[in-house]
């Protein structure tokens, strides 16, 4: 299924950098900023919020794959990239959560 104009915007992501950073390295941890801001405004638990993205970024991937000429590695490296953010916050929630509610969990 191709969808209009969204592999000339992939391309274009792709192909441009900024200050040395490629562009496709930014948006991923911009997407994957803005979706666990959203996905944690819906109340959705750290791990909905992991599986959600991780689902997003393989999705992504696969859709991506006959357009571009890259390797698996390449595909890999943006998965990687675009679960860092959510990552991140998985741990700040579980660092944040009172000590009582982990007993709560575990008792």
């Amino acid at each position: 299924m191709k969808i209009p104009y969204l592999h000339s915007l992939f391309e274009f992501i792709s192909g441009t950098s900024v200050a040395g950073i490629p562009l496709d390295i930014l948006a991923h941890l911009g997407v994957s900023f803005v979706l666990v801001l959203i996905f944690a405004k819906m109340k959705l638990s750290h791990w909905q919020i992991l599986v959600s993205i991780l689902f997003l970024s393989i999705t992504k991937e696969i859709y991506d794959m006959p357009r571009l000429s890259s390797s698996m590695p390449e595909h890999i490296k943006d998965i990687v990239v675009s679960m860092i953010i959510p990552l991140i916050y998985v741990f700040i929630v579980r660092e944040r959560r009172p000590e009582s509610q982990y007993r709560e969990n575990y008792s």
